[in-house]
């Protein structure tokens, strides 16, 4: 019963529950508000979505408009930034569905 199959980000912190969407629209939020360089990236292939961040890191990252910007697994536990489980880390199948 959630329109469009994410809550916003006022309903995702009310509930605290949501999926990767409604995860990486929240994270997304906070991170832009900080001013951070962010991204949403999604995938068809995989069905999900996790976060991109430009800052010094290591690990796995997506290109965009010339920047580095790596690979934030929001709904698993235990990943770190750049890290990816190793079934949807084929970055070829990603893409940036909110650009900064």
């Amino acid at each position: 019963d959630v329109f469009a199959g994410i809550y916003t980000p006022a309903e995702f912190i009310g509930k605290f529950k949501g999926d990767c969407d409604s995860r990486t629209l929240f994270l997304y939020t906070i991170f832009k508000k900080f001013g951070y360089d962010v991204i949403i990236l999604n995938s068809d292939v995989y069905g999900h979505s996790i976060l991109g961040l430009n800052i010094l890191s290591t690990g796995r990252y997506k290109s965009y408009l010339g920047k580095r910007y790596y690979t934030w697994e929001t709904t698993s536990e235990g990943w770190m930034l750049g890290d990816l489980p190793p079934d949807v880390s084929n970055m070829s199948n990603w893409y940036v569905a909110l650009p900064n």
